[in-house]
């Protein structure tokens, strides 16, 4: 199963088109308005975890339209990354949520515990109602 695959068998409920796989040297953080990026870490059961609680979180969340941008934790350039977001990640499925070009929130992996945590997250992220 390529990376792609082990994506889109993993998101669960939250439609496929919320999704963006790409990788760090595309990524420009001062481009997203609004965005999680993730870093999926395809050997490690607790980054496998961590990725489908975030999508079931945001999945019951309609009005969360917000992408989560998934990075392969295997593909990229490890001292640009450190130079980017001032860590390594260590393949938990860490989420970096970003609003207005900035990281606003760093999370290192979600347990069943952590369910307030996204919710909170995804509320901050989204819009105010007009």
């Amino acid at each position: 199963m390529n990376f792609e695959e082990q994506i889109k068998s993993n998101c669960g409920k939250l439609p496929y088109d919320r999704i963006r796989v790409s990788q760090f040297n595309q990524v420009e953080l001062a481009t997203i308005s609004q965005g999680v990026l993730f870093v999926f870490a395809t050997w490690s059961g607790a980054a496998i975890v961590s990725f489908r609680l975030l999508c079931e979180a945001l999945s019951g969340s309609p009005e969360a339209k917000f992408p989560i941008i998934v990075i392969n934790a295997d593909g990229f350039d490890f001292d640009a990354f450190k130079n980017a977001f001032g860590e390594l990640p260590q393949g938990k499925g860490e989420a970096y949520w970003i609003k207005g070009g900035k990281i606003v929130f760093r999370d290192h992996g979600y347990t069943d515990e952590t369910d307030e945590v996204l919710r909170g997250r995804i509320k901050s992220l989204n819009p105010p109602d007009v």
